[in-house]
């Protein structure tokens, strides 16, 4: 999404925001997601991306797997997806790395290796937009030490483990890291439209 929009309207850029949800624990609990109505639309991700728009009249979050609309207003998909108000254990505490739009386009690469077995054969159906790869692009924290998307060749082309790794300094040049209570209050406050 962030790479169509800049092709498309390039000057809109500036107001998005790739934000990984996610944990170390690799257990993202959220709701009104697609195709888990057994569980009323309640799922475990390992992590979740979406785009955040911060727009002058309205704060935005698209996520392509929400039950809710799309774009769907940023406190709304807060209050039915994250549910701040249900207590969450630590395993499942979320935290938010939120990245500008142009670095995410620049800095982020994955071949989806983290979707295949050890085999090399998917566990799921990829999504359908492209990848989003750069061959040369180095995976710091696979270099330093296996993380469960370690599936392929650990060193290059793949460096999404960089992004969703809560204590790390990588990329603080175009994101900055929130736990929930911090992530809202910089998209209900800081991103407020004015």
């Amino acid at each position: 999404l962030c790479k169509e929009i800049s092709e498309t309207n390039e000057d809109e850029l500036i107001r998005c925001y790739a934000v990984f949800i996610y944990n170390d624990d690799h257990g993202v609990m959220l709701w009104e997601q697609r195709g888990h109505a057994e569980n009323q639309h309640f799922v475990i991700w390992d992590y979740h991306v979406v785009l955040l728009y911060a727009g002058v009249k309205k704060t935005l979050i698209c996520d392509f797997d929400t039950l809710l609309n799309f774009p769907c207003d940023a406190s709304l998909y807060i209050e039915r997806t994250l549910r701040p108000y249900l207590h969450v254990d630590t395993p499942y505490r979320r935290f938010f790395r939120v990245v500008n739009a142009a670095g995410y386009l620049q800095q982020f690469s994955s071949d989806r290796r983290h979707m295949l077995d050890f085999d090399g054969n998917p566990k799921e159906q990829a999504p359908s937009w492209p990848i989003i790869y750069n061959p040369g692009m180095r995976n710091f924290v696979i270099a330093c030490r296996l993380l469960p998307y370690n599936v392929l060749s650990p060193d290059y082309g793949h460096n999404l483990a960089d992004f969703i790794v809560v204590d790390n300094d990588f990329f603080t040049e175009i994101s900055e890291i929130y736990d929930q209570d911090t992530f809202i209050k910089f998209v209900t406050e800081v991103l407020k439209p004015r």
